[in-house]
């Protein structure tokens, strides 16, 4: 599943415009968004078959996109199991 349609699968859509930030507010347009590509960074992270190359940088991405969805209240979680 690349970005583009998982930010466009109705489920997903769903889930981030019913997601609550650890603050219990709903996430607004752009918190969502940042959500989506944190989740997607996460699944990507997780993807033994991507090569080296692609991880480093993906998990790079995550740990960056990781500290805005912890600072907003967003998601908190240690990213360990992926690497990161």
């Amino acid at each position: 599943m690349n970005l583009t349609s998982a930010s466009k699968s109705s489920e997903d859509l769903n889930s981030a415009e019913n997601k609550l930030n650890l603050l219990g507010q709903l996430l607004s347009e752009d918190e969502q968004t940042l959500w989506l590509i944190y989740r997607e960074l996460k699944n990507l992270a997780g993807n033994a078959k991507l090569p080296p190359c692609a991880l480093s940088n993906i998990r790079a991405a995550l740990a960056s996109i990781w500290q805005v969805t912890n600072d907003l209240d967003i998601e908190f979680e240690q990213l360990y199991e992926v690497g990161v």
